[in-house]
């Protein structure tokens, strides 16, 4: 067995065979090894800190993991002489080992965990009690009343929930408390560094929440009116997009000699050949993909409805080569991460995977992330002669003004159309 060295340094005590058979788990799991080595390492660290303060595993609370870390800091620094390199990461990667054993034991009824381990999923239990039943109804009220798609859904939970943690921080006994002052504070904190668009977006999720509780007389007044957005003008910005030759220059910086590149490679072929948004990519599955027939269906796409395509022959061969060397993930859709364990990619993976060979190819582009290709994908197809109507089909766009916002053209192009209707006076 592999890690032998590891578990003879903790021989002694009940948890070394259990960490034994944790360690075998994990390699199930196909994590590599030396995510494997650092979870052990601290995960015996920790188990060292408690035993030595009499603490059985059974009663350990997030306050004592929270406790060893900062333990865990100082001893770091004593040694090293310094503070940690990347001070968010290492605590949380620290703490996600030991709360995965945690787990581990207590699903396999070692121990019986007397707290629940948070989880980036988690319901609305964390929501303070004296918010949890306006949230609750304004969600079912968003789903319902309004129709909105789970993702618009989750975004926004994500920022009202933020503010009645942030409300709860504050003291506040109930919604009713809910003042100006602390609204300007809110959005104060939240507006360091985003554009202009992002704070509008912010507001606008606030201003839905404030209108919500008043016309359900949770609040005696609205508040909403006094939440005002910026004035943006969509038509002032610089086009998103790039020379098609731009595009085939990031794709040429992936390695495709190595099992990540098959993959990224696969990705930029299919972001360049069809215009798809980072989520399309995500959610496409095996199922999808019709090699014989050479047609590809995207499903669930943010118009509502299926897109099909015909399977390009660069695309075919491009997710055939990832294919032969995908890990094997219990997971339907076609793209996983590269370390164990395997799950599928989010929107976000994409993005970071298109920013690295962005910057690899040492450009200087408009927007960085996977909608630069998408609007370039929009123009190249202007430029060929597509009607606005296809393009906007082609990308899932209800109306078409979306799509002339992906096809703006740029002021050299504006004096070359000049130029040409000029001659012909």
């Amino acid at each position: 067995m592999k890690f032998v060295n590891i578990i003879k340094k903790n021989r002694s005590g009940i948890i070394s065979c259990y960490l034994e058979r944790y360690i075998n788990y994990l390699l199930e799991k196909k994590y590599n090894t030396w995510t494997i080595y650092h979870s052990v390492e601290h995960i015996q660290r920790f188990i060292k800190y408690i035993q030595k303060r009499g603490i059985s595993l059974s009663i350990v609370s997030p306050y004592i993991v929270d406790k060893y870390l900062k333990y865990h800091h100082r001893m770091f620094q004593r040694k090293h002489k310094r503070i940690y390199k990347n001070q968010l990461v290492y605590p949380k990667m620290i703490k996600s080992s030991i709360n995965q054993f945690i787990c581990y034991l207590s699903q396999n009824k070692v121990i019986k965990l007397k707290y629940r381990i948070k989880s980036a999923n988690s319901s609305l239990k964390n929501v303070p009690y004296q918010y949890r039943n306006i949230v609750k109804e304004y969600l079912n009220y968003c789903s319902q009343q309004r129709g909105l798609k789970q993702a618009t859904i989750r975004t926004y939970k994500f920022w009202i929930l933020r503010l009645v943690n942030f409300l709860n921080k504050k003291h506040t006994k109930d919604i009713c408390s809910l003042g100006i002052a602390y609204i300007d504070e809110f959005i104060s904190r939240y507006n360091s560094g985003l554009k202009r668009g992002s704070i509008n977006f912010i507001q606008s999720v606030l201003r839905n929440f404030f209108r919500f509780i008043y016309m359900y007389d949770y609040i005696d007044r609205d508040l909403s009116e006094y939440l005002f957005s910026s004035k943006t003008y969509n038509q002032r910005l610089l086009p998103k997009h790039v020379s098609w030759n731009k595009i085939e220059t990031i794709i040429k910086q992936v390695n495709t000699d190595t099992n990540i590149g098959k993959r990224d490679y696969a990705i930029l072929v299919l972001l360049s050949s069809y215009g798809l948004r980072p989520s399309e990519v995500t959610k496409l599955k095996l199922s999808d993909i019709y090699f014989k027939e050479k047609k590809i269906i995207f499903r669930n796409r943010k118009s509502g409805k299926d897109l099909i395509l015909p399977l390009m022959e660069n695309v075919s061969r491009a997710i055939l080569e990832y294919l032969r060397i995908r890990p094997e993930a219990d997971v339907e859709e076609v793209f996983v991460s590269a370390i164990a364990p395997y799950r599928r990619l989010i929107a976000q993976s994409i993005s970071s995977i298109i920013i690295r060979y962005i910057k690899k190819a040492k450009l200087n582009v408009p927007i960085k992330g996977a909608y630069l290709f998408r609007h370039s994908f929009a123009k190249r197809l202007l430029d060929k002669g597509v009607s606005i109507e296809d393009i906007a089909s082609l990308l899932g766009h209800s109306c078409i003004t979306s799509t002339m916002n992906y096809i703006r053209i740029s002021t050299e192009e504006l004096r070359e159309v000049t130029d040409n209707y000029a001659n012909l006076l």
